[in-house]
């Protein structure tokens, strides 16, 4: 196979060995390509990795390269059949078999290993990298980061140096990281296989050593990737022009002292002698335990201090109030209301003076935090409790004004990937009939299939459910229902958002009530601006103008992405007095045609068995009274 035709060699339905059977190609690169399949016998789907026919061609001619590849495939397969831990890709099995191609036989070397359709360890990384959020850091670090030690530490203690560790050789099985592609694993005990002038690896996570001589990469080489790594979670994505490539990675500026601890074990795993390099995986995991322990150990007696300041603080208030109720019964005047004590607003109260149906003044002190996580993974933001205007498209209660208490919302629509996860945790409460999941009950939850031409982003194979490409994850998950919306809600201890919270959540301005200068506030992104940005990003990730990665969309002022156009939504409408129970209502959303925002109505009822192209949900979350 040459460049000109980059057919790839197995076609679906190819059986090899009367045991794989081909579904479908996942990848080619210049080492291999890589298909699922399927184990006859057991009926699971597996991965197939093989040696590419480009390859070979490529070095025609070249004897030598070509038994050094030969060699690495072979390696890769005796090094992954020697692991067996939760962090490390599954090897099944190995062999050659024979194809007709051009009415020839063409040997074939496989491997067949675990088949993983999730993302990379990169999708847990932000672009901007996690920065100064210490609590994200912390928890990125537990999550996926000490795994990943586990994983190469393991096959440290077997006598192997992966070689070539980086965020994308990283796959996540849901939220459990397993290490893929030993393709040039190699170890104390095993010959060099790669000659000495060349350079194999991925530059930004190789040391010297592994540039100048590749049989002198030790396991301090694994080290320094995933110190690189570490480096690139915090910093963010590194690019070919890093400005440091082997050498040293440091943090800039850490400006607290978690940062700076953080950015001193990030230079010692990346030192560029490898000789002061940390010399294990079992010492930078300990660093970074002490780490993260140190807040733990020092957390008590500040909360001791902070109660001692606290009671003594009330207790001299309440000693002036006394004193001061004692002195007022001793006056034969009326009293002087001057003097009566101040008590301070609830600190979640907003201002007197305020934009309404907006977020609160940056300067204010809230007392609730501004951000929670969800079980599955979602942030939420806080929306503080004020007053909403009715718009217009209210009709005759437009211009009501109505008193919303505060409640938090997911930052975006629940993702594909999120709702694939909800899914597989709850198999036994659901069943697939033609491709409609639906609850014990019989309650539609959610319709698979094509969405439009070409997306297909939710299969379910083999009793589980899968992401048809990874790049579909973080797309909103859609042609839900309003069962399935809130079967994932209440999973998750969340609901669905009334309309009104929606609406307000919007922070839409009020013309009539709003003046045009307060409202382009320092803290409120002009509007005009905000769509501008957002036109940008729909382009650069859209499906056929329907729906945009939930990522890609500019927050507004409360941080809240989507609202002003992704998918539709659904929201719960609470009917009139003379009526019990609830409507399920579609919320937002942009024209599919056009592209361009719709003029805003009111929700649209629905039943809560319908399902449609473009609408998806979020979850919002009551305040704890």
């Amino acid at each position: 196979m040459t460049a000109e035709n980059n057919t790839p060699l197995l076609e679906k339905g190819i059986v090899l060995n009367g045991k794989w059977e081909i579904l479908e190609h996942i990848a080619s690169g210049g080492k291999g390509e890589v298909y699922r399949a399927r184990q006859l016998n057991l009926e699971r789907e597996v991965a197939v990795k093989i040696i590419s026919e480009e390859l070979l061609s490529s070095h025609e001619g070249d004897e030598e390269e070509i038994q050094t590849e030969m060699e690495r495939f072979r390696r890769e397969v005796l090094t992954m059949a020697q692991v067996r831990h939760p962090n490390i890709l599954q090897v099944y099995d190995q062999d050659r078999a024979f194809i007709k191609r051009n009415d020839e036989e063409l040997p074939v070397d496989y491997i067949v290993m675990e088949y993983i359709p999730g993302p990379t360890l990169r999708s847990t990384m932000p672009q901007e990298g996690l920065r100064n959020n210490e609590k994200e850091i912390r928890k990125w670090i537990k999550d996926f980061f000490f795994p990943v030690l586990d994983g190469v530490e393991t096959i440290h203690e077997l006598g192997i140096v992966h070689r070539d560790l980086k965020p994308e050789n990283i796959l996540l099985d849901e939220f459990t990281p397993k290490i893929v592609d030993f393709g040039l694993a190699g170890g104390p005990r095993w010959q060099q296989v790669t000659r000495s002038h060349h350079m194999d690896g991925t530059i930004p996570y190789m040391p010297m050593e592994q540039i100048t001589n590749m049989g002198e990469t030790d396991f301090r080489g694994d080290i320094y990737a995933l110190g690189k790594i570490l480096y690139e979670a915090i910093n963010g994505k590194m690019g070919k022009d890093t400005t440091f490539p082997f050498k040293t990675a440091h943090l800039q500026n850490p400006d607290t002292p978690f940062l700076k601890r953080l950015d001193y074990i990030i230079q010692q795993a990346t030192a560029e002698d490898k000789k002061k390099r940390i010399p294990s995986v079992k010492v930078f995991r300990k660093a970074l335990l002490d780490l993260l322990e140190t807040r733990e150990k020092s957390f008590r007696p500040r909360i001791w201090k902070k109660q001692l300041f606290l009671a003594l603080t009330l207790l001299i208030v309440a000693g002036f109030i006394g004193f001061h109720i004692l002195y007022q019964h001793t006056k034969t005047s009326s009293p002087d209301l001057s003097l009566a004590p101040f008590h301070h607003p609830p600190a979640q109260k907003l201002p007197s003076k305020k934009i309404e149906n907006t977020p609160p003044p940056v300067d204010q002190k809230i007392s609730l935090p501004l951000t929670r996580e969800g079980k599955d993974g979602a942030s939420l933001y806080l929306i503080l409790e004020g007053k909403l205007v009715l718009p217009e498209y209210f009709g005759l209660e437009a211009g009501k004004l109505i008193k919303v208490d505060s409640f938090y919302l997911d930052e975006t629509e629940v993702t594909n990937y999120q709702y694939i996860n909800f899914l597989n945790q709850v198999l036994s409460k659901i069943q697939v009939e033609e491709d409609v999941v639906k609850s014990k009950e019989g309650l539609i939850w959610l319709l698979l299939g094509e969405v439009v031409k070409g997306y297909e982003p939710i299969v379910f194979r083999n009793g589980r459910f899968f992401l048809k490409e990874p790049s579909f994850g973080s797309n909103p998950v859609v042609r839900v229902t309003a069962y399935g919306a809130e079967a994932y809600a209440r999973f998750y201890g969340r609901r669905i958002p009334m309309e009104l919270e929606w609406i307000y959540a919007r922070g839409e301005k009020n013309p009539e009530t709003q003046d045009k200068e307060q409202f382009k506030s320092s803290w409120m992104m002009d509007r005009n601006e905000r769509e501008f940005e957002r036109a940008k990003t729909l382009d650069s990730c859209r499906i056929e103008n329907i729906i945009t990665c939930v990522d890609e969309l500019k927050p507004n002022a409360y941080g809240i992405r989507g609202l002003d156009g992704n998918v539709s939504e659904w929201g719960l409408r609470l009917q009139n007095r003379k009526k019990q129970g609830k409507e399920y209502v579609v919320l937002g959303g942009l024209n599919k045609d056009s592209g361009k925002e719709q003029r805003l109505t009111r929700g649209i009822k629905r039943f809560p068995w319908e399902a449609f192209e473009e609408l998806g949900f979020r979850c919002a979350l009551n305040i704890p009274r």
